[in-house]
């Protein structure tokens, strides 16, 4: 259901999450987007919303992109419409119930520079930008987005790297599209937070055209508890580009767990993130972080070596998110759309590996910055601690007590948790094939705090 404004308690959490008030029309931005929707692109939109205290009349604002070729599909908004103070305004496709309704395929899927006016298109002042697919490149060859203005490199920061691509609600595991909304879209952490840097305010999320991005930030994630939940349904809370992670009983064969694999140690249900389908998925929480975050989960390790050219990838993490694709990130020369902090995992047929990296803000992985590296052996093959905290500028990364600390940039907002998975194996049906695979790790009982109180008393007066 399309929506225009916010309630005031909605409106009072936006500000307490740093939303600054600023005067009219620059507190209208670009909010969320989805261009490129498996099937027929008929559950494309962009919405904007307005992050100020006061309404904005946005009559006759256009929004339209471009690229290497020149303008594409341009939308000039009716006279006598405004958007209230913390609401929403949707261009899209009939599907989605947008407020303004343009036609199908009117986005690019592709590298496209955004932009919304506040008159005519390129011919009056330049509100936002986004620029989509910036691991493309700017310039005029095939597939680029052009060479950005001034103002618009202002607005960007470089853009958002990540490729993208989602499928529908009602066709998950039927990338050939569906008739239900887009599982997935690229979305403000918060709404209306503008840092003008693309690849730190935006990343994967739940698709809300119209609606809130996020909820207020939390402080850690500790994995999924699925344990009373029925095989084969959607973890609650988490949401993929083509598959809602499912949750699995991992000691069974099904169609969301291709392999039986031990229960983790915490027991139970687990989750998997996986197209079935074969290729890349990204996915993430609905809960975001703000400045500071903490997540520990339980997570399968394959390491066995890889036949031929095939190799598998998978990461997790949070302060960021993931590219919906997943695109390699460890072969020389290939891009990935990742951002914030988080633990890669490689393997292929001659080596296995873990890394915990800065991602930064969607930077080519030639400017990652790893802050730990474990080369793993067959002798890991199984369920593992993985941890990463993030206070201010300072990061710890843990891998069953074995902790790596670094730093990065302070203040980072973004998903609480996100995960990728990318298979590249020559068959679906490979019995290595192992899609990323969690488990909750389970709060500690009161009997084992009582214990470890007692332990500590223990301890406290033998010293005595």
């Amino acid at each position: 259901m399309k929506k225009t404004n916010l309630t005031k308690t909605s409106l009072a959490t936006a500000l307490a999450l740093g939303v600054c008030a600023i005067s009219a029309p620059a507190q209208v931005v670009i909010n969320e987007i989805a261009y490129d929707d498996a099937g027929t692109d008929d559950f494309e939109f962009v919405e904007l919303y307005n992050a100020g205290l006061t309404s904005v009349d946005i009559s006759g604002w256009t929004l339209g992109g471009r690229d290497n070729a020149g303008n594409n599909q341009i939308a000039t908004i009716p006279a006598g419409t405004t958007i209230a103070a913390g609401g929403f305004y949707v261009i899209g496709n009939t599907a989605v119930n947008p407020n303004l309704v343009v036609a199908v395929n009117f986005l690019e899927n592709d590298a496209e520079q955004y932009e919304l006016w506040n008159g005519a298109f390129n011919a009056s002042t330049l509100i936002d930008g986004f620029v989509s697919e910036a691991n493309k490149g700017p310039g005029t060859a095939s597939g680029q987005y052009g060479n950005p203005s001034t103002d618009m490199l202002a607005q960007i920061g470089g853009g958002y790297r990540g490729n993208y691509q989602t499928g529908h609600i009602n066709g998950q595991g039927a990338q050939a599209g569906g008739t239900g909304p887009v599982l997935i879209s690229i979305s403000r952490f918060i709404d209306g937070r503008d840092t003008d840097v693309n690849g730190r305010d935006f990343g994967v999320r739940r698709a809300t055209p119209g609606a809130p991005n996020s909820a207020a930030p939390i402080a850690q994630y500790k994995g999924p508890d699925v344990d009373s939940s029925t095989i084969g349904s959607e973890a609650a809370g988490l949401s993929a580009a083509f598959v809602n992670p499912r949750v699995v009983d991992p000691t069974t064969v099904s169609a969301h767990n291709p392999t039986a694999i031990p229960a983790s140690p915490q027991g139970g249900n687990a989750v998997t993130i996986w197209d079935t389908e074969f290729g890349g998925t990204g996915a993430a929480h609905d809960d975001i972080m703000q400045g500071a975050g903490k997540l520990s989960l339980y997570v399968y390790v394959d390491p066995r070596l890889t036949a031929g050219t095939d190799a598998e990838e998978w990461m997790i993490g949070l302060g960021g998110a993931a590219d919906s694709l997943h695109n390699l990130a460890g072969v020389t020369g290939t891009v990935n759309g990742a951002s914030g902090l988080g633990w890669l995992f490689r393997r292929d047929a001659t080596a296995g590996s873990l890394q915990l990296i800065d991602f930064k803000n969607g930077t080519p992985n030639s400017e990652w910055t790893i802050l730990g590296t474990i080369n793993l052996t067959e002798g890991d093959l199984g369920w593992h601690e993985l941890g990463i905290e993030i206070n201010g500028t300072s990061v710890t990364g843990n891998f069953d007590g074995t902790v790596f600390s670094g730093s990065t940039a302070d203040g980072l907002v973004g998903n609480i948790f996100y995960a990728s998975y990318r298979e590249a194996f020559g068959i679906n049906t490979d019995p290595l094939l192992r899609p990323l695979t969690i488990d909750m790790i389970p709060e500690p009982t009161a009997a084992s705090l009582a214990l470890l109180g007692g332990l500590a008393m223990f301890f406290l007066r033998r010293r005595h």
